[in-house]
């Protein structure tokens, strides 16, 4: 499952609970949204690189060595060539 229909489908649950939870909740109707928020902030925390004072190479280069872990060492001009015919952009999330 992509990280895109993920979202989707957590915002189709979030969508069809929410109403239900506010007239059980009441004035608690915020605690589905902190947490939702609590679980998007860890999961960029645990799982997402920091990119802050990076040069857009370095940063298509992190990628690329996390997307394809395993299928050996690849030349630095391989890399740089497939970011210039935009092959690297469909399986990063830059």
């Amino acid at each position: 499952m992509t990280a895109g229909s993920l979202m989707w489908l957590n915002l189709f649950i979030i969508g069809m609970i929410f109403p239900f939870l506010v007239s059980g909740l009441g004035h608690y109707c915020f605690v589905p949204f902190g947490a939702v928020c609590l679980l998007t902030a860890s999961f960029i925390w645990m799982f997402l690189p920091e990119t802050k004072g990076k040069t857009l190479a370095m940063i298509t280069k992190e990628f690329h060595r996390l997307n394809y872990r395993g299928h050996g060492k690849m030349d630095p001009e391989v890399i740089q060539a497939q970011y210039q015919l935009g092959e690297v952009f469909h399986s990063t999330a830059l």
